[in-house]
């Protein structure tokens, strides 16, 4: 009985931790997005002054 929840503590946990990771490797691709077309906004902005 003890090594079955032991099991399933072990899988809720590593389980919460990939969706953490999911969740941050989401959160990191949106802020890269988010910075690249940020970039593209200003060069175009240089360029038009340029």
């Amino acid at each position: 009985m003890e090594i079955l929840i032991f099991l399933l503590r072990f899988y809720l946990k590593s389980r919460l931790r990939s969706e953490a990771v999911g969740i941050s490797l989401r959160t990191a691709s949106a802020m890269g997005y988010a910075f690249i077309t940020l970039l593209r906004s200003h060069r175009h902005r240089f360029v038009f002054i340029s």
